[in-house]
């Protein structure tokens, strides 16, 4: 339908107050043509330059306005109503410049689809309508926005002008109920609703965000007032410019809801109680979008100074732990409870539980010296002793698999001669014990071999000198 150009002429006939105060004027603002309520909605609004005041109402064709004397700035924008319903037809915009008091005067605005440019920025424009609004819901909401993921409790909007009387700008004195309200807009839709955006006009939008839908109104609904269409930074909205849409980013955040963990393997490699910890990701569904989390409840960790961190823009937390040291016996674990915090709301509780192969560790011989005896690998003045010579030999198995009785000593190699007997092994871990027979002499030189069977035998030499 192509918009045929015509004029509205506001027929102003002033008429000077008597009494004290201030000098007003009775405005008449009629059109030349028949305003059709039920097929056009129009509005006007009027802004005083001297006293910043401004007002916003329906406008039928023939109003009769009571104002001060001054500078007023008239607005009127119109659309032809389609089957999309409000603010959705054609559209024709004018505007004039009007000093009150100086007698009666005749003032035609030229309402017309080529005036609504002036009206708004050329960024939200289509040539010289409005760009149809697309809606985005947010967890999170700033200005210079181009989009927003993942996505917040708003389903769906409606959009509505609302009123006010004459007030001061920036505060407007307004009514309750918008005069023109927009029919439901599902999330994700670009519907023929064109409204100016950053406008120098005195409008008033307010969208009201369904958690629903099909706009079935919710105890969490939330409602965003766009004063001239700007940024609502209270209620955080924003507006942004797309190709052939202008973007609104409205801030209506994500419940917590359930945290989703991801699988976690069982590990292959000990942790052995080194001073840096490890990092475990864990993930949440796309509709949430959390700045915090909490680990609590530890099972064999120790806590760190930043257990955990969230990146809200790909949905990963990563829990900061370290395990206890040497935590690899069979049927080891360590495990925390896991929440995410989204708009001041905790989500269920996650508990994390990894388990830990059993790697195996090979024994060692924890001292370099035979107690009570002498070095180890160092000649020993001894004697011929009608009397066996007894040592510990202190051993460690960090996964206290093995006992004294994996302690095997060889034959002598040396030049002396074993008294009778073998070279014996007891004692109890982790104090084992070797024992030369009686009547030993000379140089005697064997091999403790500790095996756990599992890894590599370890071996230490021994070398004593008996006289």
């Amino acid at each position: 339908m192509r918009l045929k150009t015509y004029f509205l002429m506001m027929a102003l006939i002033l008429l000077t107050a008597c009494g004290k105060g201030k000098e007003m004027s009775s405005l008449n603002v009629r059109s030349t043509f028949a305003i059709d309520a039920a097929n056009q909605d129009s509005l006007l609004t009027g802004y005083h330059r001297q006293t910043r005041k401004s007002f916003s109402k329906v406008f039928t064709g023939d109003e009769y306005l009571n104002l001060e004397n001054g500078d007023w700035d008239f607005n009127v924008i119109s659309w032809t109503k389609d089957a999309m319903g409000a603010m959705s037809g054609v559209m024709s915009c004018g505007r004039a410049n009007i000093r009150l008091g100086n007698g009666e005067r005749e003032v035609y605005i030229s309402v017309a689809e080529a005036n609504c440019p002036s009206f708004s920025s050329a960024s939200y424009m289509n040539t010289n309508v409005f760009k149809n609004l697309f809606f985005y819901s947010c967890t999170a909401v700033a200005s210079g926005m181009t989009s927003c993921a993942p996505t917040g409790k708003g389903q769906s909007y409606r959009v509505g002008i609302i009123p006010h009387k004459l007030s001061l700008a920036g505060n407007p004195a307004m009514d309750r109920g918008a005069i023109f309200q927009s029919p439901c807009i599902p999330l994700g839709t670009s519907p023929n609703v064109k409204v100016p955006v950053n406008s120098s006009m005195q409008i008033n939008l307010l969208i009201t965000s369904y958690e629903t839908t099909d706009c079935t109104e919710g105890t969490n609904d939330k409602e965003f007032l766009m004063r001239q269409g700007a940024n609502d930074i209270t209620n955080k909205a924003a507006v942004g410019v797309g190709t052939t849409t202008t973007k609104v980013f409205l801030l209506h955040g994500a419940t917590a809801g359930a945290v989703s963990v991801s699988a976690q393997s069982t590990t292959t490699t000990e942790n052995t109680g080194s001073a840096s910890a490890s990092s475990y990701d864990i993930t949440y569904p796309n509709t949430i979008w959390a700045t915090t989390c909490t680990l609590s409840n530890y099972t064999n960790i120790i806590p760190q100074v930043v257990p955990c961190s969230c990146n809200a823009s790909t949905g990963v937390c990563t829990a900061n732990y370290k395990p206890v040291a040497h935590l690899n016996s069979v049927g080891s674990s360590f495990g925390f409870d896991f929440t995410v915090r989204v708009n001041g709301i905790d989500s269920n509780v996650e508990r994390v539980t990894v388990n830990v192969s059993n790697v195996n560790d090979a024994p060692i011989f924890l001292a370099t010296t035979v107690a009570d005896t002498g070095s180890v690998g160092l000649p020993l003045a001894g004697s011929n002793s009608a009397a066996p010579t007894t040592f510990n030999v202190p051993i460690q198995d960090i996964d206290l698999d093995i006992t004294c009785g994996n302690l095997t000593a060889t034959s002598n190699t040396g030049t002396g001669t074993v008294g009778s007997g073998t070279i014996s092994v007891g004692g109890t871990y982790p104090s084992c014990t070797v024992t030369i027979p009686a009547n030993t002499s000379g140089q005697v030189i064997f091999n403790l071999m500790l095996d756990d069977t599992v890894a590599t035998p370890v071996i230490q030499q021994y070398v004593f000198d008996f006289i």
